[in-house]
Protein backbone atom coordinates (compact mmCIF):
# COMPACT_ATOMS: atom_id res chain seq x y z
CA UNK A 1 0.00 0.00 0.00
CA UNK A 2 2.89 2.40 1.04
CA UNK A 3 4.22 2.54 -2.80
CA UNK A 4 0.85 3.83 -3.92
CA UNK A 5 2.21 7.49 -1.77
CA UNK A 6 4.16 7.58 -5.16
CA UNK A 7 1.27 7.72 -7.82
CA UNK A 8 0.35 11.55 -7.57
CA UNK A 9 3.82 12.34 -8.03
CA UNK A 10 4.79 9.65 -10.39
CA UNK A 11 1.64 9.02 -11.90
CA UNK A 12 1.36 10.37 -15.02
CA UNK A 13 4.44 8.90 -16.16
CA UNK A 14 3.67 5.69 -15.21
CA UNK A 15 0.30 4.96 -16.47
CA UNK A 16 -0.28 7.53 -19.26
CA UNK A 17 2.01 5.83 -21.20
CA UNK A 18 1.76 3.77 -24.43
CA UNK A 19 2.70 0.28 -22.77
CA UNK A 20 0.02 1.07 -19.97
CA UNK A 21 -2.19 1.79 -22.67
CA UNK A 22 -1.85 -1.42 -24.09
CA UNK A 23 -2.14 -3.60 -21.21
CA UNK A 24 -5.59 -1.43 -20.52
CA UNK A 25 -6.78 -2.51 -24.18
CA UNK A 26 -9.65 -4.75 -24.07
CA UNK A 27 -9.92 -7.53 -26.81
CA UNK A 28 -13.03 -6.92 -29.70
CA UNK A 29 -14.79 -9.65 -28.66
CA UNK A 30 -15.17 -8.50 -25.17
CA UNK A 31 -16.20 -5.40 -26.03
CA UNK A 32 -19.13 -7.12 -28.57
CA UNK A 33 -20.22 -9.26 -25.87
CA UNK A 34 -20.26 -6.28 -23.36
CA UNK A 35 -22.13 -4.02 -25.56
CA UNK A 36 -19.62 -1.02 -26.47
CA UNK A 37 -19.17 0.10 -29.68
CA UNK A 38 -16.18 2.67 -28.73
CA UNK A 39 -13.99 0.13 -27.07
CA UNK A 40 -11.09 3.13 -27.14
CA UNK A 41 -13.08 5.35 -24.69
CA UNK A 42 -14.14 2.59 -22.44
CA UNK A 43 -10.45 1.56 -22.56
CA UNK A 44 -9.70 5.07 -21.45
CA UNK A 45 -12.18 5.42 -19.06
CA UNK A 46 -10.89 2.36 -17.10
CA UNK A 47 -7.50 3.95 -17.04
CA UNK A 48 -8.52 7.49 -15.56
CA UNK A 49 -10.44 5.66 -13.03
CA UNK A 50 -7.69 3.56 -12.07
CA UNK A 51 -5.51 6.58 -11.98
CA UNK A 52 -7.57 8.53 -9.85
CA UNK A 53 -8.40 5.75 -7.41
CA UNK A 54 -4.68 4.94 -7.24
CA UNK A 55 -4.05 8.74 -6.51
CA UNK A 56 -6.73 8.98 -3.66
CA UNK A 57 -5.05 6.03 -2.41
CA UNK A 58 -1.37 7.66 -2.55
CA UNK A 59 -2.83 10.93 -0.82
CA UNK A 60 -4.16 8.38 1.83
CA UNK A 61 -0.48 6.65 2.20
CA UNK A 62 1.15 9.60 2.06
CA UNK A 63 -1.09 11.18 5.54
CA UNK A 64 -0.45 7.84 7.19
CA UNK A 65 3.42 7.79 6.81
CA UNK A 66 3.57 11.19 8.03
CA UNK A 67 0.91 11.19 10.70
CA UNK A 68 1.31 7.39 12.02
CA UNK A 69 3.27 7.33 15.20
CA UNK A 70 6.87 5.19 14.36
CA UNK A 71 5.86 2.16 16.69
CA UNK A 72 2.62 1.74 14.92
CA UNK A 73 4.34 1.50 11.54
CA UNK A 74 7.24 -0.57 12.32
CA UNK A 75 5.03 -2.66 13.96
CA UNK A 76 1.13 -3.15 13.07
CA UNK A 77 1.15 -6.21 15.83
CA UNK A 78 0.20 -4.88 18.80
CA UNK A 79 0.87 -8.62 20.60
CA UNK A 80 4.56 -8.85 19.48
CA UNK A 81 5.07 -5.13 19.92
CA UNK A 82 4.23 -5.75 23.78
CA UNK A 83 5.87 -9.80 24.02
CA UNK A 84 9.23 -7.52 22.24
CA UNK A 85 9.13 -5.29 25.52
CA UNK A 86 12.34 -6.11 27.49
CA UNK A 87 11.29 -6.47 31.46
CA UNK A 88 13.35 -5.13 34.03
CA UNK A 89 16.37 -4.63 32.46
CA UNK A 90 16.10 -1.39 30.37
CA UNK A 91 15.14 0.79 32.79
CA UNK A 92 15.39 4.16 30.80
CA UNK A 93 13.39 2.68 28.27
CA UNK A 94 10.50 1.69 30.47
CA UNK A 95 10.69 5.08 32.22
CA UNK A 96 10.64 6.97 28.93
CA UNK A 97 7.43 5.04 27.81
CA UNK A 98 5.88 5.77 31.67
CA UNK A 99 6.85 9.44 31.25
CA UNK A 100 5.13 9.00 27.18
CA UNK A 101 1.89 7.79 28.79
CA UNK A 102 1.30 10.07 31.71
CA UNK A 103 1.72 12.73 29.56
CA UNK A 104 -0.45 11.63 26.98
CA UNK A 105 -3.66 11.19 30.12
CA UNK A 106 -2.79 14.43 31.59
CA UNK A 107 -3.15 15.80 28.38
CA UNK A 108 -6.61 14.09 27.63
CA UNK A 109 -8.02 15.82 30.49
CA UNK A 110 -6.43 19.50 29.57
CA UNK A 111 -9.39 22.05 30.64
CA UNK A 112 -11.60 19.68 32.58
CA UNK A 113 -11.99 17.80 28.93
CA UNK A 114 -15.00 17.16 27.50
CA UNK A 115 -15.79 13.76 26.98
CA UNK A 116 -18.96 14.23 25.13
CA UNK A 117 -16.96 15.85 22.26
CA UNK A 118 -16.84 12.84 19.82
CA UNK A 119 -12.64 13.69 18.73
CA UNK A 120 -12.07 13.19 22.79
CA UNK A 121 -13.83 10.15 22.70
CA UNK A 122 -11.95 8.95 19.80
CA UNK A 123 -8.90 10.26 20.84
CA UNK A 124 -8.40 9.15 24.27
CA UNK A 125 -11.35 6.77 24.56
CA UNK A 126 -13.00 5.84 28.29
CA UNK A 127 -11.48 2.30 28.33
CA UNK A 128 -7.85 3.92 27.54
CA UNK A 129 -8.78 5.91 30.74
CA UNK A 130 -9.76 3.23 32.69
CA UNK A 131 -6.60 0.88 31.82
CA UNK A 132 -4.66 3.87 32.86
CA UNK A 133 -5.77 4.60 36.01
CA UNK A 134 -5.14 0.83 36.81
CA UNK A 135 -1.59 0.71 35.71
CA UNK A 136 -1.19 4.16 37.86
CA UNK A 137 -2.85 1.65 40.83
CA UNK A 138 -0.66 -1.17 40.23
CA UNK A 139 2.54 1.05 40.01
CA UNK A 140 1.67 2.67 43.55
CA UNK A 141 0.45 -1.01 45.07
CA UNK A 142 4.12 -1.96 44.22
CA UNK A 143 5.75 1.59 45.31
CA UNK A 144 4.15 0.86 48.47
CA UNK A 145 5.18 -2.96 48.83
CA UNK A 146 8.75 -1.87 48.20
CA UNK A 147 8.76 0.79 51.11
CA UNK A 148 7.53 -1.93 53.52
CA UNK A 149 9.81 -4.36 52.16
CA UNK A 150 13.08 -2.06 53.17
CA UNK A 151 11.16 -0.76 56.37
CA UNK A 152 11.38 -4.58 57.37
CA UNK A 153 14.76 -4.73 56.11
CA UNK A 154 15.78 -2.15 57.96
CA UNK A 155 14.34 -3.12 61.07
CA UNK A 156 16.08 -7.08 60.97
CA UNK A 157 19.21 -5.01 60.80
CA UNK A 158 18.33 -2.63 63.80
CA UNK A 159 16.86 -5.05 65.93
CA UNK A 160 17.52 -5.69 69.41
CA UNK A 161 19.71 -8.00 70.97
CA UNK A 162 16.40 -9.94 72.17
CA UNK A 163 15.52 -10.02 68.58
CA UNK A 164 12.65 -7.32 68.29
CA UNK A 165 12.42 -3.96 67.01
CA UNK A 166 9.93 -1.01 66.21
CA UNK A 167 9.19 -0.61 62.86
CA UNK A 168 7.91 2.66 61.62
CA UNK A 169 6.41 2.20 57.94
CA UNK A 170 7.20 5.32 55.65
CA UNK A 171 4.80 5.03 53.42
CA UNK A 172 4.67 6.82 50.15
CA UNK A 173 3.65 10.89 51.93
CA UNK A 174 -0.57 11.81 51.57
CA UNK A 175 -1.05 14.78 49.61
CA UNK A 176 -4.34 16.23 49.26
CA UNK A 177 -3.93 17.06 46.30
CA UNK A 178 -3.98 13.75 44.52
CA UNK A 179 -6.87 12.41 46.81
CA UNK A 180 -10.48 12.96 46.26
CA UNK A 181 -13.31 13.97 48.77
CA UNK A 182 -13.56 10.72 50.54
CA UNK A 183 -9.98 10.56 51.13
CA UNK A 184 -9.02 7.77 48.77
CA UNK A 185 -6.30 8.36 45.87
CA UNK A 186 -7.73 9.79 42.98
CA UNK A 187 -4.97 8.10 40.22
CA UNK A 188 -6.44 10.93 37.65
CA UNK A 189 -4.80 13.55 39.65
CA UNK A 190 -1.74 11.33 40.37
CA UNK A 191 -1.03 11.19 36.56
CA UNK A 192 -1.43 15.06 36.14
CA UNK A 193 0.41 15.66 38.88
CA UNK A 194 3.27 12.76 37.75
CA UNK A 195 3.09 14.93 34.10
CA UNK A 196 3.33 18.09 35.51
CA UNK A 197 7.09 17.07 36.93
CA UNK A 198 6.73 19.44 39.58
CA UNK A 199 9.79 19.07 42.22
CA UNK A 200 7.72 19.74 45.29
CA UNK A 201 5.37 16.40 43.93
CA UNK A 202 8.75 13.93 43.12
CA UNK A 203 8.09 12.56 46.72
CA UNK A 204 5.11 10.73 45.37
CA UNK A 205 5.94 10.31 41.93
CA UNK A 206 9.24 9.14 41.45
CA UNK A 207 8.29 6.13 43.68
CA UNK A 208 6.47 4.81 40.35
CA UNK A 209 9.16 5.43 37.75
CA UNK A 210 11.60 3.61 40.27
CA UNK A 211 9.00 0.79 39.42
CA UNK A 212 8.38 1.26 35.87
CA UNK A 213 10.89 -2.11 34.89
CA UNK A 214 8.98 -4.16 36.92
CA UNK A 215 5.74 -3.46 34.78
CA UNK A 216 7.46 -2.43 31.58
CA UNK A 217 5.02 -4.63 29.47
CA UNK A 218 2.33 -3.12 30.61
CA UNK A 219 3.33 0.25 30.28
CA UNK A 220 4.11 -0.85 26.83
CA UNK A 221 0.49 -2.01 25.86
CA UNK A 222 -1.22 1.09 27.18
CA UNK A 223 1.20 3.13 25.10
CA UNK A 224 1.00 1.43 21.73
CA UNK A 225 -2.95 2.25 22.59
CA UNK A 226 -2.42 5.71 23.34
CA UNK A 227 -0.58 6.20 19.82
CA UNK A 228 -3.14 4.10 17.56
CA UNK A 229 -6.20 5.73 19.02
CA UNK A 230 -3.83 9.50 18.54
CA UNK A 231 -3.95 11.68 15.91
CA UNK A 232 -8.31 11.47 14.97
CA UNK A 233 -8.15 14.36 12.15
CA UNK A 234 -5.59 12.33 10.55
CA UNK A 235 -6.65 8.89 10.90
CA UNK A 236 -9.82 9.89 9.87
CA UNK A 237 -8.54 11.75 6.38
CA UNK A 238 -6.13 8.52 5.65
CA UNK A 239 -10.01 6.26 5.88
CA UNK A 240 -11.56 9.22 3.61
CA UNK A 241 -9.03 9.00 0.92
CA UNK A 242 -8.22 4.55 1.11
CA UNK A 243 -12.23 4.76 0.92
CA UNK A 244 -12.73 6.53 -1.94
CA UNK A 245 -9.58 5.82 -3.87
CA UNK A 246 -11.27 1.53 -3.19
CA UNK A 247 -14.37 2.88 -4.69
CA UNK A 248 -13.33 4.75 -7.77
CA UNK A 249 -10.78 1.14 -8.14
CA UNK A 250 -14.08 -0.81 -8.15
CA UNK A 251 -16.53 1.27 -10.96
CA UNK A 252 -14.48 -0.50 -13.95
CA UNK A 253 -14.98 -3.55 -12.25
CA UNK A 254 -18.78 -3.25 -11.10
CA UNK A 255 -19.09 -1.49 -14.51
CA UNK A 256 -17.92 -4.39 -16.77
CA UNK A 257 -19.84 -6.70 -14.32
CA UNK A 258 -23.07 -5.35 -14.88
CA UNK A 259 -22.75 -4.74 -18.82
CA UNK A 260 -20.91 -7.98 -19.52
CA UNK A 261 -23.86 -9.79 -17.19
CA UNK A 262 -26.77 -8.17 -19.11
CA UNK A 263 -25.67 -8.99 -22.26
CA UNK A 264 -25.01 -12.58 -21.90
CA UNK A 265 -28.11 -13.19 -20.44
CA UNK A 266 -29.97 -10.59 -22.65
CA UNK A 267 -28.33 -13.18 -25.64
CA UNK A 268 -28.94 -16.75 -23.70
CA UNK A 269 -32.86 -15.76 -23.29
Amino acid sequence: MRLTAIIPLLGVVLIFNDNTSKIFSLAPYFLEDIGQLNGNQFSLNTLYFTYFGLCSLGFGSIIFSLACPSDIQTQPNQLEYVSSTPIGDSKNLAKSHLRYVVQAFAKAHEYDFDREDYRANYSYPDTLIGEMNGLLEELYNAAESADIAESDESAEVGATPDGSAEVEYEDIPDFMEVMNGAGYYDFTKYGIAMANEVRINWVYTVPFYGQAPNFSRDIAYIKYQTDEYSRFSARMLTLIFYIFGLIILSIPTVQTFYLLSVNVLYRAL
